[in-house]
């Protein structure tokens, strides 16, 4: 009787005719079997003859061949494959992204830019000098080479030499002659060297080299709270100017501006220096005049063209000295406020321009000018807004020059370490 049953080690399935309990050897691997005794009694399937993989009684049977997976699930283990390390990466970068969001802080600040005005030294002897002569430290030169110096030999020369610090005649010596290529002579304007060529006026502890001084006063509603202190510093200004000078007062609001009688330049003498300070008291600040300052210089006064040099003989010459200054008048103190964006009080030596903007000025820095705004003065420090609209605090020692837009520089108003 033939029993099926497989192979314990090989697992092949091997067909025997042998008694149950009864030891075989397998025909693929060689081991030892025992048939297993309830096989025999299971029921046989009827196979027909002739079919494959039918074999006769004790022939071994072909061994098996192991599925080979299809051409789909080939494609798909290829492109998973393929695509599987490229989604490991990206679910990690994902997941160390989100987990340094939680961890990290951004901060943006904005790197302030520094501005450097320069800073002058006001002295008790302000002035420009047009022409400093020989006495100029920058034209000097400076030699690094070292002299040898002359020494004296204390015999006496053998050589006889003719006097030439004897004759006959005296020598007549006609002008006048100061000190240091200039010396005090230049406060007269006799002299081009030196102190600088002509007197030195000043005000609000700067000056300049000048023949003629107009000054021009603001006195609409915005200088109600500075108009008197402007005014005191003015008289000191006057005071100091010396009789070669000529100077004319100008108070100008909207409309028609004061002037000062007898309507014209006059020379700084006491006279004069006191008709000026009795009518300094009578024009005080409007209260409803519009802060144009423009107005001072629509009408032309006759003062102000010839301190332009417009008229007289001299006019070329006085052109070639012209200087265009604005002088604050404020002064800058730590607790005094300064209104955004006015010009408190300006005076102009030897040249006026036609019109006057006072609502934008430049901060100095270096040898540019960035565009700014007067904003306030307090605890010791100026506020100035910039165009971008940024707020720069300067300390009020470090501003020095600012500028008016179309007008030139005008100096600090005074010495602020008082």
């Amino acid at each position: 009787m033939a029993v099926e049953f497989r192979c314990e080690k090989c697992g092949k399935l091997l067909s025997v005719d042998a008694q149950p309990d009864s030891k075989i050897k397998c025909p693929y691997c060689k081991a030892k079997l025992v048939v297993p005794a309830g096989v025999a009694s299971l029921p046989r399937p009827q196979v027909p003859a002739g079919a494959p993989g039918q074999g006769g009684p004790g022939q071994p049977q072909p061994p098996e061949q192991a599925e080979e997976p299809s051409e789909d699930e080939a494609a798909v283990m290829g492109a998973m494959a393929r695509v599987m390390p490229w989604l490991i990466s990206l679910f990690f970068h994902v997941g160390l992204l989100v987990i340094l969001a939680f961890i990290t802080i951004v901060v943006f600040s904005e790197a302030s830019a520094e501005y450097n005005a320069t800073s002058d030294l006001l002295s008790d002897n302000p002035g420009g000098q047009l022409n400093p002569g020989q006495m100029n430290p920058e034209m000097q030169a400076h030699s690094r080479q070292r002299i040898n110096r002359r020494r004296w030999s204390k015999r006496d020369s053998q050589i006889p030499m003719a006097s030439v610090g004897q004759t006959k005649s005296r020598i007549q010596v006609f002008g006048i002659a100061g000190g240091s290529a200039g010396g005090q002579s230049a406060d007269f304007g006799l002299t081009t060297g030196g102190s600088g060529a002509g007197p030195k006026s000043r005000f609000f502890g700067t000056g300049g080299s000048a023949y003629h001084i107009v000054y021009v006063v603001d006195r609409s509603g915005s200088m109600i709270e500075t108009f008197d202190e402007v005014r005191e510093e003015m008289k000191r200004s006057i005071l100091r100017l010396s009789p070669a000078q000529t100077f004319h007062v100008i108070f100008f609001s909207s409309g028609t501006p004061k002037e000062n009688p007898p309507r014209r330049l006059v020379h700084a003498v006491p006279q004069n220096k006191r008709q000026a300070l009795r009518q300094r008291e009578g024009p005080s600040p409007h209260p409803r005049a519009q802060p144009a300052a423009g107005g001072a210089h629509q009408h032309h006064p006759a003062p102000l063209r010839r301190a332009r040099g417009d008229e007289g003989p001299q006019g070329h010459c006085r052109r070639e000295r012209r200087q265009v200054q604005v002088r604050r008048a404020q002064r800058m103190r730590g607790t005094t406020p300064v209104l955004p964006g006015r010009l408190l009080a300006a005076v102009m030596l030897l040249a006026v321009p036609a019109a006057l903007q006072a609502d934008a000025i430049k901060l100095k820095n270096g040898l540019t000018y960035t565009p700014a705004v007067v904003v306030k003065a307090e605890d010791g420090y100026i506020h100035f807004r910039l165009m971008s609209g940024r707020v720069v605090a300067k300390p009020l020692s470090s501003v020095a020059r600012i500028e008016i837009k179309g007008l030139g520089e005008f100096n600090r108003a005074e010495e602020l370490a008082e």
